[in-house]
C-alpha cells in the first residue's frame, strides 16, 4: 500500500489538495494495480470577483485498475467531478 498527499496554496487566491492510495497484488498469478485519487480546490474569494472561480470546494476523484496478462496491459479508469461555479470545470 502506498499513500501520498500534497497541499498547495496561492496566497489569497486558492488552496489545492491531493491524496492518492495505491495497492498492487497478484490476481490469478498476474499483477493487478489499483488506485484511488482525490484532487480538490477551494478559492478564497466569495464576492463574485474574477478570482471567485468555484462555489465551495471543487473536486475530482479517480479510480484506476491495471491488469497485466503476458504482454498485454489492460487499464480501466473512472472519474467523478464536481466544480460548481463560474469556472465550469475542474483545473488540475
Amino acid at each position: 500500500l502506498v499513500l501520498e498527499a500534497a497541499f498547495g496554496q496561492a496566497e489569497g487566491y486558492i488552496d489545492q489538495y491531493f491524496a492518492k492510495a495505491s495497492y498492487n497484488f497478484l490476481l490469478a498469478g498476474n499483477p493487478l494495480s489499483t488506485s484511488y485519487q482525490f484532487y480538490g480546490a477551494r478559492d478564497k474569494a466569495s464576492n463574485g470577483s474574477v478570482n471567485d472561480i468555484y462555489d465551495g470546494t471543487a473536486w475530482l476523484q479517480a479510480l484506476t485498475f491495471g491488469y497485466k496478462i503476458g504482454q498485454v496491459d489492460l487499464r480501466l479508469e473512472g472519474t467523478w467531478v464536481s466544480a460548481e461555479g463560474p469556472q465550469g470545470y475542474f483545473l488540475q
